[in-house]
């Protein structure tokens, strides 16, 4: 198992590059359906606004996970 050099543990990396993998896995496959309108331009938007917040609380996760709640909301 290779360390991707972001600093954290290898399973907090992994955790990372998977939900980065999985989101650039179906954003092609939104974008296309939303061009060949079998998704109304709103639910594009809902979906593309669901995986930015699931991006935002993985990457929040991984840091709480790693430095402790100090590292968001210090004493």
């Amino acid at each position: 198992m290779r360390s991707y050099g972001l600093g954290l543990s290898r399973s907090s990396e992994k955790i990372i590059v998977v939900t980065l993998g999985i989101i650039s896995i179906i954003a092609p496959f939104l974008v296309y359906l939303s061009e060949k309108d079998h998704i109304s331009p709103m639910i594009f938007a809902l979906l593309a606004a669901v995986t930015v917040t699931v991006l935002v609380l993985v990457i929040v996760y991984v840091v709480v996970r790693e430095e402790g709640w100090q590292s968001i909301f210090p004493p």
